[in-house]
């Protein structure tokens, strides 16, 4: 039930945001050429309240450069929930860490760059 409110929550955020298609991600440092895909994903993530904070991260997972939104809710209830999506350069997804392997997700993505910050301002 938890992972159903959770996943209801994350469309519903996503389904509400305005489109900043003007602003660019900051530069992105790694071997990836056309990331027109994060751009989009990026576009989805705008129009965050005092509740509500969306980035996008580079990191580093298996020696490879990978990328992944993490959405932060200051709503206790929300505090347990972690799913965290890796994509490649091409968008493809590298690997899906659950709520069971938040720890693992912290030692394992290593090299943190921040892209992109959608906070209430």
């Amino acid at each position: 039930m938890k992972q159903f409110l959770f996943l209801l929550f994350c469309f519903a955020t996503l389904t509400y945001c305005d489109n900043k298609e003007d602003e660019p991600l900051l530069t992105c440092e790694c071997e990836c050429t056309d990331l027109t895909w994060l751009q989009k994903v990026k576009n989805t993530l705008t129009n965050c309240d005092r509740y509500t904070n969306k980035y996008i991260y580079q990191a580093v997972y298996e020696e490879q450069t990978v990328f992944y939104v993490l959405i932060t809710n200051n709503d206790p209830a929300a505090l347990t929930m972690f799913k965290i999506t890796l994509w490649d350069c091409e968008g493809n997804i590298v690997k899906i860490f659950e709520a069971e392997e938040k720890e693992k997700f912290y030692e394992m993505v290593t090299d943190n760059i921040l892209l992109f910050s959608c906070k209430d301002s």
